[in-house]
């Protein structure tokens, strides 16, 4: 707050404004540059997709597939439960779950009678 004040500013319908206002006669104007220098050509890009091959595709894949097969075996090897479960552990849980019922009610059964 302090700070608006020192550099002049003051507090007009939902914002601070500047109480001088600085005229655009004294703005400098950006230098003129032709565009069509600074910007690179056609045949600039041409040149680059010419430098890409079907075997630098192939050594790409083959690098992203050695990398995933790399972390996803650091995986099962430090970190096995951190894995999402598949089918098979699925069914596994089911069966147990099925187990523990049937103890259940063998159990509220016999304490009935």
């Amino acid at each position: 707050m302090a700070s608006y004040k020192r550099n002049n500013y003051k507090y007009v319908a939902g914002h601070y404004q500047r109480d001088e206002i600085v005229k655009k006669e004294n703005l400098s104007a950006p230098a003129n540059q032709k565009t069509e220098k600074s910007l690179p050509t056609h045949d600039v890009y041409a040149r680059k997709m010419n430098g890409v091959n079907a075997s630098s595709i192939t050594n790409l894949a083959l690098g992203s597939l050695a990398a995933s097969t790399a972390i996803n075996s650091a995986k099962r090897i430090f970190a096995p439960n951190t894995l999402p479960a598949s089918k098979g552990d699925v069914e596994k849980l089911k069966k147990e779950i099925n187990e523990l019922k049937t103890l259940l009610k063998s159990k509220n059964q016999s304490w009935m009678l």
